[in-house]
């Protein structure tokens, strides 16, 4: 932290809290950095000393406005979040001040000789205090998310060769600047991949520890993690009349991982109409909830980096997102070639396709691009051999024409500068040109098709749905359809329970809306019909 801030511990719950007094600085900037640096990853016990992976925090607000019912929420919700496995830490910090001077100064801050920030008593309400929910998923909580949603993990190693270059990855591989750094972005190994059974942990076993490093923790993407963990987030219930009773009925029954299997298994395959962060958030029981990105070290001071990042070498190479930002997103990296496979590591599937058809898009570009400038340069050539424009520019110049609207006689050699434009995108190479760029435009969607089906080879995601893999990949219903829809059944795919509305209410509801339609649309043609 910087030396101009003061942090104290403030006991309770079952985790760790601290309240942080920060100087008026960005609020989610500062809180990423704060959150990320003090806890990435390694443990797993609930000491704050050690460092673990967060991936998902939740915010809301401490004042006189958070309601009993709010917080009652907050505690059921979190309470059954810690049942299921998840480690929970909670942070609270104190943001910018909210009135200030038009200089930019606020008249309730008092800098004390040491340079800390402090408030004036008279006005404390003007104080905004939010408390940061900091979520862990252990190894083996992410294990049984994968198997529930069916997520495809590697099992062993794919020794064949990979799928074979397109002829412009050859034609790219002579130019050395559109090269990325190896050093950073090495040659990813490919694995075979099959949805998780804990029946078969054997099979996964092996690369547990050897996958991506030397610790479970990197044994899943950052974009695995966050799917997993948020996929949990939007099942689980937080419903109050409930609570205790399944409490007591869990404790009854075996030991602590055989309750937390049977936590985990209500929440996949029950169903309540309370339940999600989605509808949390909603009712502003939550502020926002995020998983945490890796910190842009460029934007934090030389003294403010913790120690256990300095060690490791160069910032710059230290997160996979410094990485990506230095050798990837800058603009001195225009023209150089992207990494995918890194790309996929830590957005995920959906945003790597995205990137592999803006490359694909690009590339394709390229011939019609150079072939169009062959047609200029080739008019530029042509266009003092050309018989009409010399004649009108030279031989014929003279020439005295009739007049054209309003004007007076002219003479033919005032058109030549047009006649020799005209002739720059009108010659005999732009017939050849419009038919290539026909058979390009015919040619280029099939051909995405087949880069398409490489890649989804490559990342075995044939079966990659808007959301995600599997039953977790249905999308999860709005937060009002949840609240207003009473009526369940089971889903003939699935066999999850879901909310269901009855035909005869969607007839309805369909009656009504094209009753409104039609009469805006009436109103319209009437509005049309009076100007006449």
């Amino acid at each position: 932290m910087s030396n101009k801030s003061v942090s104290s511990s403030v006991s309770g719950g079952g985790g760790c809290r601290t309240l942080l007094r920060l100087r008026p600085v960005d609020w989610l900037e500062e809180a990423d950095r704060q959150l990320y640096l003090t806890a990435p990853s390694t443990g797993t016990a609930t000491d704050c000393r050690q460092r673990r992976r967060i991936d998902f925090v939740l915010v809301y607000s401490l004042g006189v406005r958070d309601s009993a019912l709010n917080k009652q929420r907050r505690q059921a919700f979190q309470c059954k979040l810690e049942s299921v496995g998840f480690e929970i830490e909670e942070q609270d910090i104190v943001g910018a001040l909210e009135s200030k001077h038009d200089n930019g100064v606020d008249e309730n801050n008092q800098v004390t000789a040491n340079g800390l920030f402090n408030r004036r008593p008279s006005q404390p309400k003007q104080q905004s205090v939010k408390r940061f929910v900091r979520l862990h998923a252990p190894f083996e909580l992410l294990l049984e998310l994968a198997e529930k949603t069916r997520m495809k993990l590697p099992i062993e190693e794919n020794r064949t060769p990979c799928v074979p270059k397109r002829p412009f990855d050859f034609f790219m591989s002579w130019i050395p600047f559109t090269q990325i750094d190896r050093t950073m972005f090495s040659h990813e190994q490919h694995y075979f991949l099959a949805e998780y059974d804990k029946t078969l942990r054997y099979r996964f076993e092996p690369l547990f520890d050897t996958l991506r490093g030397n610790s479970r923790d990197m044994y899943f993407t950052p974009a695995q993690r966050s799917r997993l963990v948020y996929d949990c987030l939007l099942r689980t219930p937080f419903d109050l009349t409930t609570e205790n009773e399944e409490q007591q009925i869990l404790h009854g029954t075996g030991d602590a991982k055989e309750r937390r299997v049977l936590e985990l298994e209500k929440i996949f395959t029950g169903f309540s109409t309370s339940s999600g962060i989605e509808l949390l958030l909603r009712d502003q029981v939550y502020d926002d909830c995020y998983p945490l990105h890796a910190p842009l070290l460029k934007n934090i001071e030389p003294h403010m980096i913790p120690s256990w990042i300095m060690t490791k070498g160069e910032h710059r190479n230290t997160f996979d997102r410094m990485k990506l930002w230095w050798h990837w997103s800058r603009i001195s990296n225009v023209f150089k070639d992207q990494p995918i496979n890194h790309i996929k590591d830590y957005f995920g599937e959906h945003v790597a396709l995205y990137f592999c058809w803006l490359r694909w898009y690009i590339q394709m570009l390229l011939l019609p691009c150079l072939l169009g400038l062959s047609v200029f340069f080739y008019g530029l050539w042509a266009v003092k051999h050309d018989v009409p424009t010399n004649d009108i520019c030279h031989n014929l110049a003279d020439t005295v024409m009739c007049p054209r609207s309003h004007r007076q006689l002219w003479r033919l050699g005032e058109d030549c500068v047009y006649a020799k434009m005209a002739f720059l995108f009108d010659n005999k190479a732009t017939v050849a040109y419009a038919a290539i760029v026909t058979v390009w435009s015919a040619l280029f969607l099939p051909a995405w098709d087949v880069a398409e089906y490489q890649f989804q080879y490559e990342w075995d995601t044939f079966d990659l749905i808007d959301g995600g893999y599997g039953v977790s990949g249905l999308e999860e219903p709005r937060p009002d359809f949840k609240r207003k829809v009473r009526t369940t059944r089971i889903n003939p795919i699935t066999g999850i329970v879901e909310q269901y509305m009855p035909a005869r209410e969607r007839f309805a509801k369909t009656v009504s809306s094209f009753s409104i339609v039609a009469m805006m649309v009436r109103f319209v043609f009437s509005f049309l019909l009076s100007l006449y």
